[in-house]
């Protein structure tokens, strides 16, 4: 093989490389995500502790009758991790 093709397939092999590395670095800056308007929920929470913590207070904010209940499985699911959810004292009965 010849100088010169060893250096086009060195160059060509360069620039692959560069391009892929540059594309996945490239992606958060290149996302379709829909813009927050200031003032409005945005539909999906961006992260689990959000949507946890959306959850929990959805769920605070039921009837006495049915937060009880889904506290209760809520609770079951989580007991392995050795954690408990509550609402407390001031979350009162509910729209």
């Amino acid at each position: 093989m010849k100088y010169a093709q060893r250096l086009v397939s060195l160059t060509m092999a360069g620039i692959l490389a560069v391009g892929i590395t540059a594309s996945g670095c490239a992606t958060p800056w290149f996302e379709n995500k829909p813009k927050a308007t200031p003032g409005t929920q945005p539909s999906a929470p961006p992260d689990m502790r959000s949507a946890a913590a959306t959850y929990i207070n959805t769920l605070c904010k039921m009837s006495r009758e049915q937060r009880d209940t889904k506290v209760r499985e809520l609770n079951e699911a989580v007991l392995p991790n050795h954690a408990t959810i509550s609402c407390g004292p001031g979350s009162g009965d509910g729209p």
